[in-house]
């Protein structure tokens, strides 16, 4: 990629003097915080009048902006990442810090992006609002390439993927392209998230996601992964942002939508998350975001939660409480249903007609000692299928439904050999 300053010169121009340098560094190193003139000038060890001439002259050019008698760095400036990684060793986008690893996937998926006019962008089975949200996002930034864009939802979309949609109208077909060059897969690990894909040519498969690699990002051409991450969403941001593709206005509700949604509703945001979530709140309402998520839940699923207790088998190994139970819908829901009620490990069973879906949920602080993909991993062979998703919320899918009577009690002696003690089952 071409950047937009490839000269230092561009960035020797603002900032000139070693003064300007010191007091730039005080500032980025102290996270941006504002600062006054005496603080900047103890911090960087110069005059006040240097201090003060100096941050006058960076405000003209645009580089710091005032508020309140005190003075921070302009992050919308078009020069900040460039200043940015220059002393912190990492470039930054508006809301988003980025390693050069990061930035050199993003790199790659840009220059594949120009040999291609349309793409196909797939989100998984049963889509929430950051599969949703993010292919929609990037849909939408990708037009201002002139590229062709289809969102498909080949397995369909969740109730709160819908109400999203709903909110804010935006096209996702079912139907699949069959002759797509270059194909985006979101927020997935396992082909079994995203069905059989009869392509009739042989294309370039991208794949941007934030759950454990599983055999997506094996077999994928390109990948934009980031396990730490807690959204698609965010990647997406990133992408968009690190390009210097425009954050839209129109993209603003999907990619919010995704970042709360997965964070649930923000309780477990990082910095990297309000950051953006603060830069894209330029452009929509928050309680807006947190109406079109907050789903009422219809009365099947109501019952369902009630009948995953009353078919549950429950369990204990040391100080464990495992719950095994089954549902025909709605298993992930219905896996956090039974953590709430207050088991510390979930197991939901979906065994359909030549195919099976498991949710497992294990409570957050537990997260840091059990991992639940590592786990699962040892039933893939039953289910004639793979496992994806984080340590503390995993899911497999298979097509071997035969394996589903054995599945419970592999998935226990592994429980049992890390507690290094026999379960109990509670009656």
């Amino acid at each position: 990629m071409d950047d937009e300053f490839d000269s230092i010169d561009d960035i020797l121009n603002v900032l000139g003097a070693k003064s300007k340098l010191k007091i730039i560094e005080v500032m980025i190193r102290e996270g941006n915080a504002p600062h006054s003139i005496h603080s900047i000038s103890e911090k960087a060890d110069i005059s006040y009048s240097l201090a003060y001439r100096n941050i006058h002259l960076l405000k003209d050019a645009g580089f710091v902006v005032v508020e309140r008698d005190k003075y921070r760095l302009n992050k919308g400036h078009s020069l900040y990442p460039k200043v940015f990684g220059l002393f912190s060793g990492e470039e930054q986008a508006v809301g988003v810090s980025i390693s050069k690893r990061q930035r050199k996937d993003i790199g790659k998926i840009m220059d594949e992006l120009r040999n291609h006019e349309k793409v196909q962008i797939i989100v998984h089975h049963n889509a929430d609002p950051d599969a949703v949200g993010s292919a929609a996002a990037l849909a939408l930034a990708l037009k201002h390439l002139g590229v062709r864009v289809t969102v498909s939802a080949p397995l369909g979309i969740s109730r709160q993927g819908r109400s999203v949609l709903e909110k804010y109208p935006f096209h996702v077909r079912q139907e699949v392209e069959k002759n797509p060059s270059l194909v985006f897969i979101m927020d997935s690990s396992s082909p079994e998230q995203i069905g059989e894909l009869a392509f009739r040519t042989n294309p370039k498969i991208i794949l941007i996601d934030h759950h454990q690699r599983g055999s997506l990002a094996k077999g994928a051409d390109l990948t934009f992964v980031d396990t730490e991450a807690h959204s698609t969403a965010i990647l997406v941001y990133r992408l968009i942002a690190c390009s210097k593709l425009p954050v839209v206005p129109e993209a603003a509700p999907f990619l919010l939508s995704g970042i709360v949604a997965d964070t649930a509703f923000l309780r477990i945001a990082d910095k990297n998350d309000i950051d953006a979530v603060d830069e894209l709140l330029n452009y929509v309402e928050l309680r807006d975001i947190f109406n079109a998520l907050s789903v009422k839940e219809d009365i099947s699923e109501r019952i369902l939660k009630l009948k995953v207790l009353k078919r549950a088998e429950l369990y204990r190994v040391r100080d464990l409480i495992i719950a095994f139970s089954r549902a025909g819908s709605f298993e992930s829901r219905a896996a956090t249903h039974i953590i709430k009620t207050g088991a510390d490990v979930a197991i939901v069973l979906n065994v359909g007609k030549g195919e099976i879906r498991i949710s497992a949920r294990v409570r957050k602080y537990l997260g840091k000692d059990i991992d639940l993909v590592k786990m699962l991993k040892k039933i893939e062979p039953l289910i004639g299928g793979s496992v994806g998703g984080h340590a503390e919320a995993a899911s497999a899918n298979g097509r071997n439904v035969e394996g589903a009577q054995r599945i419970n009690r592999v998935i226990l002696k592994e429980f049992e050999r890390r507690g290094k003690s026999k379960a109990k089952l509670i009656t």
